[in-house]
């Protein structure tokens, strides 16, 4: 999963970006020109600097991870600590270009999702002599609804014969519709039904974890009835 992101703060900051990024890739040319001119890389630098404070401040974190390694390996060319130059900015300037079409993309998605920078990333690193990234390592889920505690009357109501007596029914109701979905028989009509034993049993479980886990139950059921009726 990727992280929500605001719209509105990236259509402000966008063009400005752009300018920045623009004006870094004009300085990273002269360098290529004139490897002995390397004022003009450290311009380059600073530009990636500034585009990277921008992306953090508006919490695009994907896209700031991506121009934090493009600051590290503009570092380690001035270091002269990379094995080959032309491999390094070859990446650099591949970045440079790729990074306004990942932020044109995230104009119509809400999530900044950096694992589709992953490739990027590692040719990034991978310039630099450093260890590759893993997908596992780009997803990092906020789990905090996961980790709520029920408040007291919640665990209470949960605990009444009354209410327990009403999720036995949901359970039986559940099941006879999870048996239909089985056997493929009226499969629009017992996903419904499954969904709305789901939608009391979240009502049910508000402000707890098994809410949450009740939501994401809905939406895999959601996604199964969407597979099951293509559009």
């Amino acid at each position: 999963m990727g992280k929500h992101h605001d719209s509105i703060a990236l259509d402000w900051v966008r063009g400005e970006i752009q300018d920045t990024l623009t004006q870094g890739q004009h300085a990273l040319e002269a360098y290529v020109e004139n490897r002995d001119d390397t004022a003009r890389l450290r311009f380059c630098l600073n530009y990636l600097h500034q585009v990277h404070g921008t992306l953090q401040m508006v919490e695009l974190y994907g896209a700031a991870l991506l121009t934090e390694e493009m600051e590290k390996l503009t570092q380690a060319v001035l270091n002269e600590t990379v094995t080959s130059v032309d491999d390094a900015v070859d990446v650099l300037m591949q970045a440079i270009l790729q990074l306004p079409q990942y932020l044109e993309h995230l104009t119509s998605s809400k999530d900044d999702f950096p694992m589709v920078l992953l490739p990027l990333l590692n040719d990034l690193r991978a310039a630099r002599g450093e260890s590759l990234l893993s997908d596992t390592s780009l997803f990092k889920p906020d789990l905090s609804p996961s980790r709520a505690t029920a408040a007291a009357n919640v665990s209470q109501r949960l605990q009444d014969p009354k209410v327990l007596g009403h999720i036995r029914k949901l359970r039986q109701m559940y099941q006879f519709a999870l048996a239909g979905v089985i056997r493929e028989a009226d499969l629009d009509a017992h996903f419904d039904y499954m969904q709305k034993v789901i939608q009391r049993l979240i009502r049910l479980c508000q402000k707890t974890p098994r809410g949450e886990l009740w939501k994401a139950a809905g939406a895999f059921v959601e996604t199964l009835q969407q597979h099951a009726n293509p559009a």
